[in-house]
């Protein structure tokens, strides 16, 4: 399989809310830098580019032991570029304003091996499992420039990292280990044993002395159990899961009060534990449907230097919920599909419910988004190769929060789509 892709953004303008830093404005004033506006512009661009290459070779579909291998590749630049100008009054004698630009770019190349096998050891017991073996390196180019000499030279940009050459290099292996057992012939239980692994990598955008330091990387250990079941056969099945998750180095978006910036930091130790069961149902040719709900606890077993929420410093985030991760979660659905009678088309309509519980945008856990549900449909018409479709979401209208931040002069979010309707066509070759 080979990808190819690129992406490219350029935004001009300051998307600070007017009278943001109204705050910060008055403390320079007081401190001599007459008619100062902080942040008045904040242009960004950034490019993406990124090539792959998985390749994989499968055993045939009766063999003993079925198996997959292959290998992987990729290879990316990311490019960006963070700008602020902030004005003054020009009888102060150090010219009439100051931009200041940040420029960094990361160059990531990948390599992985990888095979999976299971292997039937008696008639109901099976035994399966993974190995990935991968190799990233990473390139890091940063510079900080300022276009008024007399600002630099009041001191004013002594905080920031000016340049930064350093590369990464890390290489890992992520095996993973299991057992599915049929306890009768509607009934299996599983259990496996599982590594993940996500690289480190750089802050970019304005890094102040202290964030240069690049962030490790995170790697977890996964246990999981698990029940499927066909309660009434092809009508009803039940499906159930408890999972603990043991992370090392979590990698967190944090808030930089001073940079108005969202660092990435390490929590040294974290843990997730919980459950879900789902419920699924086919009544008839026509109708289906489906309920499931989710417990997780997820929090940050040591994070004693969390960078603080909305001030400067740092706070003891142990203990604390993991920001964006719900505790309770429930999904409630419906589908009806029939024939059409011509052109062999089949329609089908499907409506469904999301819920989350409350959760935190922020490791403080200062920043807090309600619970909310969205309601989403979705009316199809198609056959083998052809599609067309409406869809709707968030039906209700509900008002709800996908990012909250305060960099010390209030809260700035984000909100999430309202109601939205639109139309699709599609093609299988």
């Amino acid at each position: 399989m080979t990808s190819l892709s690129k992406n490219k953004v350029d935004y001009t303008g300051s998307f600070f809310p007017n009278g943001y830093f109204n705050e910060l404005n008055a403390d320079y004033e007081a401190a001599g830098l007459a008619g100062y506006q902080n942040r008045v512009n904040n242009p960004y661009s950034s490019t993406f580019k990124q090539a792959s290459q998985e390749i994989r070779y499968v055993s045939v579909p009766d063999a003993p032991i079925k198996w997959l291998a292959g290998a992987y590749g990729e290879y990316s630049d990311s490019q960006r570029a963070y700008t602020a100008t902030s004005t003054f009054d020009p009888a102060m004698g150090i010219g009439d304003g100051v931009t200041q630009t940040s420029r960094g770019q990361t160059k990531t190349t990948s390599f992985a091996v990888f095979s999976d096998a299971s292997f039937a050891a008696t008639d109901k017991l099976e035994i399966f499992g993974g190995l990935r073996i991968g190799h990233d390196k990473k390139k890091f180019n940063y510079d900080f420039s300022v276009d008024n000499p007399a600002w630099t030279a009041l001191g004013m940009d002594a905080g920031f990292v000016t340049a930064q050459r350093e590369t990464l290099s890390t290489t890992y292996a992520v095996p993973r280990i299991g057992v599915r057992y049929q306890l009768t012939d509607d009934t299996q239980t599983y259990a496996s044993v599982s590594r993940g692994f996500k690289s480190g990598g750089f802050n970019i955008g304005f890094v102040q002395k202290g964030d240069e330091r690049p962030y490790k990387n995170e790697s977890l250990v996964s246990y999981q159990i698990g029940l499927k079941s066909e309660l009434i056969k092809n009508v009803l099945s039940l499906d159930t899961a408890l999972f603990y998750i043991d992370r090392k180095n979590q990698q967190v978006q944090t808030y930089n009060a001073l940079t108005q910036t969202t660092p990435v930091a390490n929590a040294p130790k974290s843990r997730s534990l919980g459950g879900e069961v789902t419920l699924k149902a086919q009544l008839d040719e026509h109708c289906s449907g489906y309920a499931g709900l989710g417990y997780t606890d997820a929090t940050y077993v040591k994070f004693e230097n969390a960078p603080a929420t909305g001030t400067t410093g740092v706070v003891d985030a142990s203990g604390k919920q993991q920001q964006f991760v719900s505790r309770y979660t429930g999904k409630l659905g419906a589908a009806y599909a029939w024939d059409i009678g011509a052109y062999n088309l089949k329609g089908r309509g499907d409506l469904g419910y999301q819920y989350r519980s409350s959760f935190y945008f922020d490791q403080s856990n200062t920043q807090k988004q309600g619970g909310y549900g969205l309601v989403n449909a979705r009316l199809s018409v198609g056959n083998n190769e052809y599609e067309g479709y409406v869809w709707g979401e968030n039906l209700s209208n509900e008002r709800y929060r996908t990012s909250a931040a305060d960099f010390g002069y209030g809260r700035l979010v984000t909100v999430g789509n309202p109601r939205t309707f639109g139309v699709g066509v599609s093609k299988t070759f």
